[in-house]
């Protein structure tokens, strides 16, 4: 659904049935990839008005933004990661200070797993 709302051109002032068009296509999209088909062929119209009202383009625009935010924030830390592991810096200390950004324990491991499971990239004295 976000595919196809992000589609709607922002000058538009009723939306109603660029919405309804954009659910329909998502609902479209997972029969045709044989996501949940059956249910989705059975209660079309269901989800179709349920979704529609339950969608909140507020909600919505919030939760990208917050996607966005989130994606940045863990590059960001990869990077730090990266860093201080190059710099000798100690996993525990690193890790205190991605803590006090506001990752979680799980976030933060798996970030570090994330980092192991990098090649490491080695610069050429050419």
């Amino acid at each position: 659904m976000r595919k196809y709302i992000k589609e709607i051109p922002k000058d538009i002032d009723d939306k109603e049935e660029e919405i309804k068009s954009a659910i329909n296509h998502a609902i479209q999209d997972c029969i045709e990839q044989d996501i949940l088909k059956a249910f989705f062929e059975k209660h079309r119209r269901e989800v179709q008005d349920m979704t529609y009202w339950d969608y909140n383009e507020e909600l919505h625009n919030k939760t990208i933004a917050n996607e966005a935010t989130e994606k940045a924030t863990h590059k960001a830390a990869q990077e730090m990661i990266r860093l201080a592991q190059s710099g000798g810096i100690p996993d525990a200390q690193t890790k205190v200070s991605l803590k006090n950004l506001g990752l979680n324990d799980d976030t933060i491991d798996d970030l570090f797993a994330q980092m192991k499971d990098e090649k490491p990239t080695v610069l050429s004295s050419n």
